[in-house]
């Protein structure tokens, strides 16, 4: 599965915390479409985005704020990366 091949294991456990979550709303889509799920980390927020594109094609992106130092914010730059590449992999798999 994608969450065991990314290399960042702390990015799936706190989004899997964060769907199991009783203060959990799930994904909000927009009439244009547009997905969004918010989630607490710690004391910083994460949201992670749907976008449709035309051809059945869908950008999902990470919007990571609060985070402490520059340090921290290349860290969870570097995580998002490898947790969304092995995304579009499984899901590219899958076609």
């Amino acid at each position: 599965s994608w969450p065991s091949s990314c290399d960042s294991p702390g990015d799936y456990a706190a989004l899997a915390a964060a769907v199991k979550s009783p203060a959990s709303k799930g994904f909000v889509l927009r009439a244009d479409g547009l997905g969004r799920y918010r989630y607490r980390w710690g004391a910083t927020a994460v949201q992670i985005y749907a976008q449709p594109k035309p051809g059945g094609k869908t950008i999902v992106s990470v919007a990571h704020s609060k985070l402490p130092d520059a340090a921290t914010l290349e860290i969870r730059r570097a995580q998002w990366r490898a947790a969304l590449s092995a995304l579009a992999a499984y899901l590219a798999a899958r076609d």
